[in-house]
């Protein structure tokens, strides 16, 4: 029988020497092909290793559906049994240091030579120091982005599909790669992390942009984003994102098809109240929107 795009997830392996992998794998499948793959990637014997998920060792013949595994708890711990050689850990730990110097370079033949060798390591967190002196730890892709290398951004894009492109995270607010250059305000990597990455465009992405106010960036990803998309039924968020983004047909919608409750954002003199959806219409300059408020009895200060 065929299998369908929901009969497969994404599972985690994370080992205590800071090693992350992702792998797509079918829900009812045995895991001892993932076993096999992270024992040959890291050159460890696989009778050398030791997997879990919720403290319970597991069994090749294992499957994520059986162990009740989720997009939410996906996490598989992976402990090595027995000493491991010096040379071994020195040299996984020295090819990490070579990928952080070249993608801080720009060294664009040299990190995909280092990393088409070293593929599991397209998605694992490797610390560096970003343009601001901090240490951060994320993936390669994020280093690059965070130098304004844009060639190097596309080639590393060869090395990621884009299922895998839009899960990797990266920075204290688990960034996305395409909020991260959205944070960063580049736009010719943002371009290239959507139309040639097919990056998913969300509100987030947006909003940094606005936010760190770069605007060839916000207008940019602003066609290419569907502002209400998964928002069904969510009137609250819907209004708000109309009032920020100026959308006068969304809030007409809003007031006069879905019956919004525009008066419960008014007080007893007939102004608006304090944080409101409404004030968004005003720090972000939306005329059009103040005055349709006003025709509607609402005073927006």
């Amino acid at each position: 029988m065929a299998t369908s795009d929901s009969d497969f997830f994404t599972i985690q392996l994370e080992d205590s020497r800071d090693v992350q992998m992702h792998f797509e794998v079918e829900k009812s499948g045995i895991l001892q092909a993932v076993f096999r793959q992270y024992s040959m990637i890291e050159e460890v014997p696989l009778d050398s290793l030791e997997f879990t998920f919720k403290n319970k060792i597991l069994k090749s013949d294992d499957t994520p559906a059986g162990l009740g595994m989720s997009e939410d708890e996906n996490t598989i711990q992976v402990s090595i049994i027995g000493h491991l050689p010096d040379a071994v850990v020195l040299d996984r730990i020295a090819t990490k240091e070579a990928i952080v110097q070249a993608c801080t370079a720009g060294s664009t033949h040299m990190v995909v030579d280092l990393l088409s060798q070293n593929e599991d390591l397209c998605n694992q967190q490797l610390r560096w120091i970003d343009s601001d002196g901090l240490e951060l730890s994320t993936p390669p892709i994020f280093i690059c982005i965070d130098y304004g290398h844009a060639e190097l951004v596309g080639n590393l894009l060869l090395l990621h599909n884009s299922n895998l492109l839009n899960k990797l995270k990266g920075g204290d607010g688990d960034y996305s790669p395409l909020q991260w250059a959205s944070w960063s305000g580049n736009l010719e990597i943002v371009k290239i992390l959507v139309e040639e990455g097919r990056a998913n465009v969300d509100d987030e992405a947006l909003s940094l942009a606005r936010e760190y106010d770069h605007n060839e960036v916000a207008e940019y990803l602003l066609g290419h984003i569907d502002l209400y998309s998964g928002l069904e039924g969510d009137s609250e968020t819907i209004m708000e994102i109309a009032c920020r983004e100026g959308d006068l047909n969304m809030v007409k919608k809003l007031l006069d098809v879905e019956n919004y409750n525009i008066k419960k954002w008014i007080d007893l003199d007939g102004k608006c109240i304090a944080l409101s959806p409404l004030h968004l219409a005003v720090k972000n300059c939306h005329v059009d929107l103040i005055q349709f408020f006003a025709e509607k009895g609402v005073q927006v200060e």
